[in-house]
């Protein structure tokens, strides 16, 4: 009875600790607030890894609130001499996609536990707020087999109206129609 009850015990912490050891896909900052025509930027961040050699995944985003996303890689699959980093944006989507070509003894020791996979640029062209969501997610470890065990954490940017700036009159054009003024007065009692 005490080995089956010790058996039972091994066998969840076991499983426990596999799901401890899940990655995990983030969008960072989760949440930001950006004026209309101003640029939205965050990061695509993985934790929990023992080693990644790749990806391929999609991100969606309301288009009628952002447009023309750019993606920056990060280093650490070895952007840019070292892999193959491709971006294909879409009205709404934009899938990113880099498979290391760096050994993978050396991506296990240059990888921290915790980094950024790439960066993400944004237009906020409308107002209101656009969720970011995974979608179509594909990892894999340095030996290119795929990791079925990660969690995503999406975000949402908020875009408001920016402030309506108003031109201040040239200090020039207010020094010319003060002189004119001064001389049409002046005019007028010399006759």
């Amino acid at each position: 009875m005490k080995k089956l009850a010790l058996g039972l015990v091994v066998l969840l912490l076991l499983g426990s600790a596999s799901l401890a050891a899940a990655y995990s896909l983030q969008i960072s900052p989760a949440s930001q607030t950006v004026f209309q025509n101003d640029h939205a930027v965050f990061n695509v961040n993985v934790s929990g890894a023992s080693g990644i050699g790749g990806y391929d995944f999609t991100l969606l985003f309301d288009s009628s609130i952002l447009a023309n996303p750019t993606v920056s890689f990060g280093s650490l699959l070895g952007a840019p001499d070292n892999s193959i980093p491709i971006q294909f944006p879409a009205t709404g989507s934009i899938e990113a996609y880099e498979v290391s070509m760096i050994p993978p003894a050396d991506l296990l020791f240059s990888q921290p536990a915790n980094f950024t996979l790439f960066t993400l640029d944004f237009l906020a062209t409308g107002i209101g707020t656009s969720r970011i969501a995974f979608d179509s997610i594909i990892l894999s470890d340095v030996n290119g087999d795929p990791i079925r065990n990660f969690v995503t954490t999406g975000g949402e940017i908020t875009v408001e109206a920016g402030q309506v700036v108003v031109p201040e009159p040239g200090t020039m054009l207010l020094l010319g129609i003060g002189l004119a003024g001064l001389a049409a007065y002046r005019r007028k009692f010399r006759i």
